[in-house]
C-alpha cells in the first residue's frame, strides 16, 4: 500500500494512478485496475480515488465502458491537440495585446507557408474545398455570426494546403483563445470589405500567383490595428 499525503487526495491520485499505468505498461485499450483496487494501494477513500479517475476522465487519458470497468484511451498527436483545444480553460485566457499581435503574427506564418505548399505541389482540387466556403461568405456579408463562422473555416481549409496535420491542429490550437476577439472584431468591421481580401487569395491560388503571401499578410496583420480601436472603445 502506497500512502498519500499533504496535497489534495484527489490530485495525487489521479498522478499516481498515471504513474501505475505507466509502471505497469498497460497498454491503450486495456482496463486499469478498480477504484477498490487503488483505494486499497493508496490508502485513501474511494471517492477520492473516483474523482481522480474522473479527472483523466476530462482529459482525454481514460474511459468507462459499461459492465466492464474503466480502460485506457489510444492517444495521438491529433487528440492531444484536440484535448488541449477543447479545454475550458480556452474561454477564459485573458489575452493582452501583445498576446493578440503574436497570434496573429503566427497564424501569417502558417497560412503563408500553406500558401508555399500548395505553390510547390498543390492541385486545382484541394482548392474545392475553399470554393465553397467563398460562397458561402460572400452571401453572409450581412450577418456577422455566419460570416465568422464561414471565415474560421475558411482559413483553416486554407491551412490544410499544407497537408500536414501537425500544422492543422497547432493552428486550430492557437486560434481557439482568441476566437472570441474575431467575433468582437467582424462585429465592426465592413464585412463585404474583409471579404474582398478572401477573394483575391483564393484568386490568387487559382492562379498559382506568389503574390497570395503578400495578400494574406494584408489581410491578417490590418487586423490588429482594428482590434486595438475597439479594444480601446470597449475599455
Amino acid at each position: 500500500m502506497k500512502q498519500l499525503t499533504s496535497q489534495k487526495l484527489s490530485d495525487l491520485a489521479a498522478t499516481e494512478i498515471v504513474s501505475y499505468i505507466v509502471r505497469e505498461k498497460i497498454a491503450p485499450g486495456e482496463k486499469i485496475p478498480s477504484e477498490k483496487f487503488f483505494s486499497e494501494y493508496f490508502g485513501i477513500s474511494r471517492p477520492s480515488v473516483r474523482e481522480g479517475m474522473s479527472r483523466l476522465m476530462s482529459f482525454g487519458l481514460l474511459h468507462p465502458i459499461q459492465g466492464y470497468g474503466v480502460v485506457l484511451n489510444n492517444i495521438t498527436i491529433e487528440t492531444y491537440f484536440k484535448t488541449m483545444e477543447n479545454s475550458l480553460l480556452t474561454r477564459f485566457i485573458n489575452l493582452s495585446s501583445p498576446d493578440v499581435e503574436s497570434i496573429i503574427e503566427t497564424r501569417l506564418l502558417l497560412e503563408q507557408h500553406a500558401c508555399r505548399c500548395f505553390l510547390a505541389t498543390g492541385t486545382d482540387k484541394d482548392l474545392d474545398p475553399m470554393r465553397g466556403l467563398l460562397t458561402d461568405l460572400q452571401g453572409s456579408v450581412d450577418n456577422a455570426e455566419r460570416f465568422r463562422e464561414k471565415d474560421v473555416e475558411f482559413h483553416h481549409k486554407l491551412v490544410a494546403l499544407s497537408h500536414n496535420t501537425v500544422i492543422s491542429n497547432l493552428y486550430s490550437l492557437l486560434r481557439a483563445p482568441a476566437d472570441r476577439e474575431i467575433e468582437m472584431l467582424l462585429k465592426h468591421d465592413d464585412l463585404k470589405e474583409v471579404q474582398k481580401w478572401h477573394d483575391r487569395i483564393l484568386e490568387a491560388l487559382e492562379c498559382r500567383d506568389p503574390a497570395v503571401c503578400d495578400y494574406l499578410r494584408t489581410h491578417l496583420l490590418n487586423a490588429y490595428p482594428r482590434w486595438l480601436i475597439h479594444k480601446e472603445e470597449r475599455s
